[in-house]
């Protein structure tokens, strides 16, 4: 599998997500093997994973796909949806910013605001 483009993070992280189904097949396998690997591994594991994680192995997996030359792989398996982001307001907006400003009684605090 080729690596351009794709940060040294993202490919630890994608090795590591592939790992431990390719240990699982034999050393020749069909694309169905694969993929009812892929899909049982995600599975077995998806009510302990952050939905973010599953999206990310997802795509560790559909690029193996890809790179193996198996078109639409993985596609009937559904990804679970981002939820939005909750925003986490502070309470008295810019007062509340002032407020935590003058509390910091250091110069080294205030970085923390």
């Amino acid at each position: 599998m080729t690596v351009d483009g794709r940060s040294p993070k993202t490919i630890k992280a994608y090795r590591s997500d592939l790992t431990p189904i390719l240990n699982g097949l034999p050393k020749h396998f069909t694309r169905e093997q694969l993929e009812s690997a892929c899909a049982e591994h995600l599975t077995a594991h998806r009510d302990h994973w952050a939905n973010t994680t599953i999206r990310r192995k997802m795509a560790a997996m559909r690029a193996l796909g890809k790179h193996l030359g198996f078109d639409n792989f993985m596609v009937n398996y559904k990804a679970p949806p981002i939820p939005a982001p909750v925003p986490h307001p502070i309470e008295g907006m810019m007062d509340g910013v002032r407020r935590m400003i003058g509390a910091a009684r250091q110069d080294s605090h205030k970085c923390l605001v």
